[in-house]
């Protein structure tokens, strides 16, 4: 398992396989699949980050994009907003901006709604693609929050808004992935 600390409290690891995971540092780190093989599997090990559930990357080629569907759905834990905020580098009012959550509401709740937490899963999931492609956490912080030439002048945080602009900012990624895209 490879770590790179940072100046938040959440740490990124890359890991081959989710067996490197120490059992309890969900909450302190955020796990990236160093070959993450299928889409599905990114998309799971995102969800497993969020709600800190080691199990799910076990079962991880059990696990079906169903269950993020469902959790979601459910809502995702208010806790995992700091976890995001901590791994991009954004504050907590930019946050609350991008979900369409005032932070006052955002303070009294528990659980995020279905359309908030699909709003967190977006941007959690373009991140997680970012570190992937990218494979160093500042790099992919520095490349999320600037803007890009490709996006109309803007950055892919902000293009994350809307799932439209979360599909041009992962192709965009795909892009840069298999040398298309510089």
């Amino acid at each position: 398992m490879t770590t790179h600390a940072a100046d938040s409290s959440v740490r990124v690891g890359f890991v081959k396989d989710w067996s490197e995971i120490p059992q309890r540092s969900l909450r302190a780190c955020w796990f990236a699949l160093e070959d993450p093989e299928r889409p599905p599997r990114s998309l799971v090990s995102t969800y497993a980050n969020l709600v800190g559930e080691r199990r799910l990357f076990r079962s991880m080629d059990r696990a079906s994009l169903r269950t993020v569907v469902e959790g979601l759905d459910r809502g995702l834990p208010t806790h995992s907003i700091r976890k995001v905020t901590d791994l991009i580098g954004v504050n907590r009012q930019s946050m609350s901006r991008l979900l369409d959550i005032s932070p006052r509401t955002l303070a009294r709740r528990r659980t995020l709604r279905a359309a908030e937490s699909e709003r967190l899963f977006r941007v959690s999931a373009l991140f997680h693609k970012t570190l992937e492609v990218l494979g160093d956490r500042d790099e992919a912080r520095r490349w999320f929050a600037a803007p890009k030439r490709a996006l109309g002048g803007r950055s892919p945080l902000e293009f994350c808004e809307s799932e439209v602009g979360a599909r041009e900012v992962e192709d965009l990624l795909g892009r840069i992935e298999h040398g298309v895209y510089a």
